[in-house]
């Protein structure tokens, strides 16, 4: 049964991220703002329901406690919406998606949680390939407008642009799991 959820779960991350992709033209300055509600109203009415209909308790304490965390969700869903515009999914989204890396080192830098060396590994191999993924992509596209002699676009006169959104995403959202 794991393995049938774990597809469903792929299949729906990978829509997610496809109609995030599809809902971020360069030409609408606002598209981020637009997804950024419509995910901030699915999430608000599933927490009216959990409180409505499942018993979930809502306090104050509660609140102050997950503000931090919601704040960094919402700040790095809106790097990640934003930086959709200029860099291709394949390269943003398994960037965005290591935040888990992320959250692991910080646990095992500040919480001395113990990682066994074939974990540690893991960790350091997914966050040296999020660095060779970000400079091979940036020099492919280099390459390929100096060989079409393409004039640079806007959106590509900084690569560190394009590449400082999903990596932030990854760190935002690594440091809101781990909060």
């Amino acid at each position: 049964m794991w393995f049938i959820l774990s597809l469903i779960s792929i299949f729906f991350w990978s829509g997610s991220d496809f109609f995030s992709k599809l809902g971020s033209p360069a030409k609408d300055k606002d598209s981020h703002l637009k997804m950024l509600m419509v995910v901030g109203l699915v999430m608000g009415a599933h927490a009216t329901v959990q409180v409505l209909f499942h018993g979930v308790s809502f306090t104050k304490e509660i609140l102050i406690a997950y503000l931090p965390v919601s704040f960094l969700y919402i700040c790095s869903m809106l790097l990640g919406y934003i930086g959709l515009r200029y860099i291709e999914l394949s390269v943003s989204s398994p960037i965005c998606n290591t935040s888990g890396a992320v959250a692991a080192l910080l646990s095992f830098i500040f919480l001395k949680q113990v990682l066994s060396l074939p974990q540690l590994f893991a960790i350091l191999l997914i966050l040296f390939a999020i660095y060779l993924l970000s400079y091979l992509q940036k020099k492919r596209e280099d390459a390929e407008r100096k060989k079409k002699q393409e004039k640079v676009e806007d959106k590509y006169v900084n690569s560190f642009i394009a590449i400082f959104f999903p990596i932030f995403y990854c760190i935002i959202d690594g440091l809101g799991t781990f909060l």
